[in-house]
């Protein structure tokens, strides 16, 4: 998700400062006509690292003095509270003008900002992604035939065949129906052996202005369905965010999983083609549920 002024991250945003507050997390804003980032300051057994998610942003008429005065100002924060290293994931730089990445060898990437920064390159590492490093951004501008129309046959095809199934997609700000996603989420934990997210930890994101929870409910075909959850309908939504919601939940061969940098949880549904001793979900079931931000 993207600030809509300016094109900058929501992870780099004050939106997502409340958030980091409310989770209990000391944070830092900075802000200029060029650059701006926020900072979290996490604690680590040995002491402090400044975490900067997606950040810092530079505005795309940035130069490269800007660029130096806005890492300043972040190592004078980092020495005034005392941070062991900072964790920063600039997302479009090269030598000295904003670019696409996504081409970049690991060393170049390094490279680049390095240069860019004014930093000495032997000081950076390259760790693991704490958040995915390439994201998919959908125009809602465009008409609803439109936006299909731009989809791959085959997108279309499995979107107009689940709607066919009796998908329905609806979306919530209810923290009671939080559960839905704890319950699927803690399902597949146990199963591939990851941690999840408490309760506490996804109602207060949910809280947020910018969060919605949204579920999928399976309807067996036979199921007369009311004539507001008919194609997939999103309730009490626009029709735009009907398409986003349901064209953004990927569905391959026999699994449903929502496809975003949010909270997802997933179950399978059998298929004829694939043997599975996995039953069948029950009629106005909750099979899937992903806080969309």
């Amino acid at each position: 998700m993207l600030n809509q002024e300016d094109q900058s991250p929501l992870l780099q945003s004050k939106d997502w400062q409340k958030l980091q507050n409310d989770l209990g997390e000391t944070t830092f804003f900075e802000e200029t006509s060029k650059f701006k980032f926020l900072a979290i300051k996490k604690k680590i057994p040995f002491g402090y690292y400044l975490y900067l998610p997606y950040g810092p942003y530079l505005n795309p008429d940035a130069t490269p003095e800007d660029a130096k005065a806005c890492f300043k100002k972040i190592i004078s924060l980092a020495k005034k509270e005392s941070a062991i290293f900072i964790r920063i994931e600039p997302q479009k730089f090269t030598n000295y003008s904003p670019i696409q990445m996504d081409n970049l060898s690991e060393n170049q990437k390094k490279l680049n900002v390095a240069q860019y920064f004014n930093l000495n390159q032997k000081l950076l590492k390259k760790t693991k992604d704490l958040n995915p490093a390439e994201t998919w951004c959908l125009d809602l501008t465009s008409s609803v035939p439109e936006i299909l129309t731009n989809f791959s046959q085959g997108t279309r095809t499995r979107h107009n065949n689940y709607k066919k199934k009796g998908l329905t997609v609806e979306v919530t700000k209810n923290p009671e129906d939080i559960k839905y996603l704890v319950k699927l989420q803690h399902k597949l934990a146990k199963e591939r052996h990851i941690a999840s997210f408490s309760e506490q930890y996804l109602k207060t994101e949910l809280s947020q202005p910018f969060a919605s929870l949204y579920l999928v409910r399976y309807q067996t075909p036979s199921t007369t369905l009311p004539t507001n959850a008919k194609n997939a309908q999103v309730k009490n939504t626009p029709e735009k965010a009907n398409i986003a919601s349901s064209t953004s939940t990927k569905l391959e061969k026999t699994n449903i999983t929502s496809s975003t940098g949010a909270k997802n949880a997933l179950v399978e549904t059998p298929s004829k083609a694939i043997k599975t001793t996995k039953p069948t979900p029950k009629d106005g079931e909750i099979i899937a549920a992903s806080l969309f931000f």
